[in-house]
């Protein structure tokens, strides 16, 4: 999965053609990875939207999915704990999700997951996450040391995917705003 996220997003023109590319890979990759939403923090860091989801979940329309949240840390809204994976830039497990949620949709493999962790994702260089990785935990796995490193590796591997697709959009903004200078230039030159 991690060499086909690496090889098939090279091709992204875009973070949101990034995001959709390896979304896709995600989803054929159910039995490690039940379910997987990315959230993108606004420049001020204090909400996040939901930018990508995996395909088993985009009929799901339940408290585990929602489009905005606020990272104000309400007592009273059932939400994931971004505020504290932004805050502390570690990642976080959550266990019991029917009993935080309610029901969610179950996987191919006749599997509610029951448990997620969620995971910081920053770009090289940068203190604070730009997005926010949840991922379901397979309920017919164990949440070992092996496992956990697979998540941190996603996370890592999907910060390097997003990072080189902003590197593409930015070079070629860079690219045309040079043609259009020498555009400029060239009408300059040519009138009297």
């Amino acid at each position: 999965m991690l060499h086909d996220l690496a090889a098939r997003t090279a091709e992204a023109k875009s973070e949101e053609e990034a995001y959709r590319i390896a979304f896709e890979i995600l989803s054929g990759n159910e039995l490690v990875l039940p379910f997987a939403l990315l959230y993108r923090l606004n420049e001020t860091g204090d909400e996040a939207r939901l930018a990508a989801v995996s395909s088993r979940w985009n009929d799901y329309q339940g408290r585990a999915k929602p489009e905005h949240v606020t990272m104000k840390e309400d007592a009273n809204s059932v939400t994931w704990p971004f505020a504290k994976v932004i805050q502390t830039g570690h990642e976080i497990v959550i266990d019991d999700l029917s009993a935080i949620f309610g029901p969610l949709p179950a996987g191919s493999w006749n599997g509610r997951p029951e448990r997620a962790i969620v995971l910081p994702i920053s770009r090289v260089g940068q203190s604070r996450p730009y997005a926010v990785f949840v991922a379901g935990v397979s309920p017919h796995r164990v949440l070992d040391d092996r496992y956990r490193r697979f998540f941190k590796t996603t996370a890592d591997q999907l910060a390097n995917v997003f990072t080189n697709a902003c590197g593409y959009e930015a070079k070629k903004k860079r690219a045309e705003a040079l043609v259009e200078i020498d555009r400029s230039k060239t009408v300059q030159q040519r009138q009297p």
